[in-house]
C-alpha cells in the first residue's frame, strides 16, 4: 500500500473550518468544497477516491464489474437497483471505487450521488452511447462541477451497441457540448471486456477500449498527493476569497446603516432646534 505524508494543519484550524461550514456563509456548492476541505485534511491518508456517477441505467455498475473483474459485486438491473453510494476497497492499488445513484432517478438518489462526487480525488462521468448526446441534466451537472474538470472525465459506454459511424455522431455531438470544459472522453465496452474474461482472447480486451484507461487511472494514482495539496491551496483561496468578499459587503452594510442612523440622528436634531426657536 502506498503512504502518504500528513499535511500539517493544527487542529484549531480543523476546529475553524468546522465551524465554517456549520456557518450559513456558503452556497451548496461551496458547502462541498468546504467538506472536501475538512475530509482531506482530516484524513489525508486514505486512499484514492474514484467516485463513477451517471444517470440511471448507463451503465455505472456494469462499468466497475467489468473493471474489478467482480462478478456482480455492484448491482446491475434495468430496473432502479443502486439505491445508496457502494464502495469497494481496491487494496492492491490502494483505491476505493465508489457506485452512486442515478443522478435522475429522485431528488434523495441525486443528493446521495452530489454528496459523494464532492469527496472524490477522480470523477468519471458514465454516459450510454445508445441514448446519443447529453442531456440538459447532465450538461449542467458537468458545468456545475467545471472548478473540477482537471480531475474529471466522461466516460461513453456500450460502444458496442452502435455501429463506428453512430459513435463518431453521438462524440462529435457530445464534444460539442462539452466545449470550454477541456473534459477527456473515452468510450468503452463492458461486454467486450466480459467476453476477454470469458475467451481470453485479447482482440476483446483491445476492442473494449479499458486498456485506454489504465494510463490515465495510474497517472492519477500516482500523483494524488501532489493533486490533493494543490486542491487544499485552491479551494482554501477561493473560500478565502468568497469570506473576503462577504466581509467587505457585510462592511459596505454596516457602513450604510450608520450613516442613516447618522442622517436621521441629523435630521430629529434639526427638528427639535426648530421647536425650540418656536417656542
Amino acid at each position: 500500500m502506498r503512504m502518504y505524508r500528513r499535511f500539517p494543519v493544527d487542529s484549531e484550524s480543523k476546529k475553524k473550518l468546522s465551524a465554517l461550514h456549520d456557518l450559513n456563509v456558503f452556497a451548496d456548492e461551496q458547502k462541498g468544497y468546504l467538506a472536501r476541505l475538512i475530509n482531506l485534511i482530516e484524513d489525508p491518508l486514505k486512499s484514492m477516491r474514484i467516485v463513477v456517477y451517471g444517470q440511471y441505467n448507463h451503465g455505472k455498475s456494469s462499468f466497475l464489474n467489468a473493471w474489478l473483474e467482480k462478478d456482480e459485486f455492484f448491482k446491475v438491473s434495468d430496473k432502479r437497483e443502486t439505491v445508496e453510494v457502494q464502495e469497494f476497497e481496491d487494496t492492491e492499488e490502494d483505491i476505493t471505487w465508489i457506485d452512486t445513484p442515478g443522478l435522475d432517478a429522485d431528488k434523495a438518489d441525486t443528493e446521495k450521488a452530489i454528496h459523494a462526487v464532492e469527496d472524490a480525488d477522480l470523477l468519471i462521468m458514465v454516459h450510454n452511447t445508445i441514448s446519443g448526446e447529453l442531456d440538459n441534466n447532465e450538461v449542467k451537472f458537468l458545468k456545475m462541477k467545471s472548478a473540477s474538470v482537471d480531475k474529471s472525465f466522461l466516460l461513453l459506454t456500450q460502444i458496442d451497441q452502435q455501429s463506428q459511424e453512430e459513435l463518431e455522431q453521438v462524440r462529435a455531438k457530445i464534444q460539442h457540448q462539452i466545449r470550454g470544459l477541456d473534459m477527456r472522453v473515452f468510450s468503452v465496452s463492458s461486454s467486450y471486456y466480459e467476453k476477454y474474461r470469458e475467451t481470453g482472447n485479447k482482440l476483446w480486451r483491445d476492442s473494449s477500449g479499458f486498456n485506454e484507461l489504465v494510463p490515465v487511472i495510474r497517472k492519477f494514482r500516482n500523483s494524488m498527493e501532489k493533486n490533493r495539496k494543490q486542491e487544499i491551496h485552491t479551494i482554501a483561496k477561493n473560500l478565502e476569497d468568497i469570506l473576503r468578499s462577504e466581509v467587505t459587503e457585510t462592511e459596505k452594510e454596516i457602513g450604510q446603516i450608520k450613516q442613516k442612523k447618522e442622517n436621521e440622528s441629523s435630521r430629529i436634531k434639526k427638528q427639535q432646534t426648530e421647536l425650540l426657536k418656536r417656542l
